[in-house]
């Protein structure tokens, strides 16, 4: 391994040599152009802040210093990839997520990540405030008498929903 403070960023020549202790001492060299990259990309976010709530979406843009092989926003397990778009004439990226509607501040950890093409990855917090929101629900009660005569095309496809009462089919 060589010592990396001998190593800069940019173009590089890697030299193999390779001599066996034949009669002839065969000789073979093997050159390969490389890359050297040891700085991950910079994320440059434009929004300053995210206002968001349990269960909605978000758009998050952003710019990267240098070209990302992978780039978008982690929500906890969930990874949403970003969308290269021109942001005020300039190369940036858009990313679309959604909240679980079990989110809380701080859960889950929502960040930016870019990784280039030497594998250097960058993971950037974005700055939210989660918002709880009461959403409105409402129940409907439908009679056996109304599902069988609306929906009697539910028994095609699932074979197992036969013969039981409309509100009792379920497909799993």
């Amino acid at each position: 391994m060589l010592p990396r403070s001998k190593l800069h960023d940019g173009p590089a020549t890697l030299t193999i040599t390779a001599v066996d202790y034949s009669l002839w001492k065969n000789r073979t060299i093997v050159e390969r152009t490389a890359t050297i990259d040891f700085l991950p990309p910079q994320i440059f976010q434009l929004n300053t802040a995210n206002h968001i709530n349990p269960g909605g979406a978000c758009v998050v843009a952003y710019r990267l210093s240098e070209t990302a092989t992978s780039t978008g926003v982690q929500v906890g397990g969930l990874f949403y990839p970003a969308y290269p778009v021109a942001l005020a004439g300039k190369p940036g990226y858009v990313a679309y997520f959604a909240l679980p509607l079990d989110a809380t501040q701080g859960s889950p950890q929502i960040r930016v990540t870019a990784r280039d093409q030497a594998g250097n990855e960058t993971v950037s917090g974005i700055p939210t405030l989660i918002l709880k929101r009461k959403f409105r629900s409402d129940a409907m009660v439908l009679s056996d008498t109304f599902l069988g005569q609306k929906m009697p095309e539910s028994r095609r496809p699932f074979p197992q929903l036969r013969g039981r009462p409309p509100s009792k089919r379920s497909p799993t």
